[in-house]
């Protein structure tokens, strides 16, 4: 059974998910969330796609790592942050001809400043996955005015 995230947490990601300038300006949405993972979907927009048709590597990159680096913040105990230490991304096939983006993000291992999370991408024209990723978030206290 899906752990529940605490109210204030669950709070502040909404709102940091609605706060993120450049997830809204995708149109990147919040689908499911609990514990450890989070499900995004991003309409395709005609500005994502390049002149071969096939959707920008920085768009599915973009919405990969904002899954996963979510589904890392949902593990957090306030004031902590999180922000992405690396990012491994493996392209497995052009997203071609998608209406809509979906993407998870897992989180497989947690430390006490390490975050190990693993993510994916898929369309609504095959669920062969695009990309898979990996990433680890870095664990850390905010400092004043920063937050």
């Amino acid at each position: 059974m899906p752990k529940e995230i605490p109210e204030e947490l669950r709070r502040f990601l909404l709102k940091r998910i609605k706060d993120s300038n450049f997830v809204t300006h995708l149109g990147i949405d919040t689908v499911e969330y609990e514990v450890g993972r989070v499900l995004l979907k991003l309409p395709v927009k005609d500005f994502m796609v390049n002149p071969y048709g096939v959707l920008h590597g920085g768009v599915l990159s973009t919405l990969v790592d904002t899954a996963m680096g979510f589904s890392a913040f949902t593990t957090i105990k306030l004031p902590e942050m999180v922000a992405a230490g690396e990012l491994n991304i493996n392209f497995l096939r052009p997203g071609k001809g998608s209406k809509i983006l979906y993407s998870e993000g897992k989180v497989y291992k947690r430390g006490k400043r390490l975050i190990f999370c693993e993510g994916m991408v898929w369309d609504d024209v095959s669920e062969e996955p695009i990309i898979r990723a990996t990433s680890i978030m870095v664990v850390f206290k905010p400092t004043r005015g920063s937050e």
